[in-house]
């Protein structure tokens, strides 16, 4: 438990590092899953179990948690500046309603996100519009939801987005919403990129709509129509990007290999070194690392 509570003391004080917050609640959720001791009333803060819950694989709501939530945004609906608590305390929600069940999300905390807290900052717009597609795609996949936001909430919600200058990455996690929809989505007939990861995150989001729209005239209106576009575009669709770098003009695709993006642990040798040190029988301790390393080279 005292991993546990480290690491939220370490989240609280990072909100303002989006990419430090998120692999602390990443290592907050694996520390949760091994905890088998682990009880979410050992904790008392209300705010602490949401955290808790965002990070969790226990799929259930609290009413009088989720009770709060409603709460808290009903009375900074209207605040004009959102001080370091109330910023903490959205993003809180907003992971919450993320790792949500959808069958089990709060329609009236989406609903009220969705109205009076878009423009805050990107990393909440950014969450928000996630929130938005999923909730919209459980239609098109089926899923069955307890409660929909209603089909009018919802137009009205991407017609207000279609007024934002929103930069083309926060376009592409709305764009999902516009699937069930007859509005023409948000455009991307500027966009351009030689960032392979952003142009990977675009197409794919492109392609989830082009899929399944109800309405394909649409996906024409939202694309550039540059030859070097078409030929990109055709080359991923169809999975013909290779392995080496793809760039056609201001277009670049690279695939991406993950174990690039590992970070290496130093700590093995340390760890080793500690345990020898404290092992009574010493030859046996460097027999058996001695016969694991063989293994692994065989």
């Amino acid at each position: 438990m005292s991993e546990i509570i480290k690491t939220i003391k370490l989240l609280k004080r990072s909100y303002k590092q989006p990419i430090i917050f998120h692999i602390l609640h990443s290592h907050l959720s694996f520390i949760i899953s091994k905890d088998k001791r682990f009880v979410l009333y050992d904790y008392y803060d209300d705010w602490t179990k949401l955290l808790i819950l965002s990070a969790s694989d226990l799929k259930f709501s609290v009413y009088n948690l989720e009770k709060k939530i409603i709460n808290f945004l009903v009375e900074n609906r209207n605040t004009k500046y959102f001080d370091e608590l109330i910023l903490f305390k959205l993003k809180i929600i907003l992971y919450y309603i993320l790792n949500t069940q959808q069958k089990s999300t709060n329609m009236f905390i989406l609903f009220e996100l969705m109205n009076n807290y878009v423009d805050t900052s990107e990393e909440t717009d950014y969450y928000i519009f996630s929130c938005v597609s999923k909730h919209v795609m459980c239609n098109i996949f089926g899923i069955k939801l307890f409660k929909f936001v209603q089909k009018d909430a919802i137009n009205i919600f991407l017609e207000k987005c279609l007024k934002n200058n929103s930069n083309f990455l926060l376009k592409s996690r709305i764009l999902p919403a516009y699937i069930d929809s007859n509005i023409i989505p948000v455009s991307f007939i500027d966009f351009n990129s030689d960032d392979s990861l952003l142009n990977l995150k675009i197409f794919e989001s492109l392609c989830l709509y082009a899929k399944f729209t109800a309405n394909p005239s649409n996906f024409k209106e939202i694309i550039p129509s540059s030859p070097e576009f078409i030929e990109i575009f055709s080359l991923f669709i169809s999975k013909e990007i290779s392995d080496q770098s793809t760039e056609i003009k201001e277009y670049n695709f690279k695939e991406y290999n993950l174990n690039e993006c590992l970070l290496n642990n130093n700590s093995l040798i340390p760890f080793l070194k500690n345990l020898y040190n404290k092992t009574e029988d010493k030859d046996k301790f460097i027999s058996d690392l001695k016969g694991f390393i063989d293994s692994v080279l065989l």
